[in-house]
């Protein structure tokens, strides 16, 4: 069940227990709290909470960051990377940034 085709069909319960807990072995996870999964994204992070307590697994749901009033994102930061943006992205990353490593 390693293929992305079969995982993306997958329930929110069937994916925490046959691959969150089995496969991986995960005792904590941790998500944004705008983090969405399963089938048809039908799970959030409240839910990924829920059904990980089941599994005796920890979950961290990370606030949401802001910068210049606007959610911080992978997306955001790629797109900065993109646009050659370099201050915005180590205000984003919150850490110095070597521009050769991009």
């Amino acid at each position: 069940m390693d293929d992305f085709k079969d995982i993306k069909n997958l329930s929110c319960e069937v994916f925490i227990h046959k691959i969150i807990s089995e496969k991986l072995n995960a005792k904590y996870v941790i998500c944004g709290e705008n983090y969405f999964f399963g089938h048809k994204a039908e799970g959030n992070c409240e839910k990924l909470k829920d059904i990980c307590k089941k599994y005796s697994i920890k979950t961290q749901i990370v606030p949401l960051k802001t910068y210049k009033d606007k959610s911080i994102s992978s997306t955001r930061i790629k797109n900065s990377i993109k646009f050659q943006e370099f201050q915005d992205i180590q205000k984003m990353l919150g850490r110095k940034l070597d521009k050769n490593h991009l």
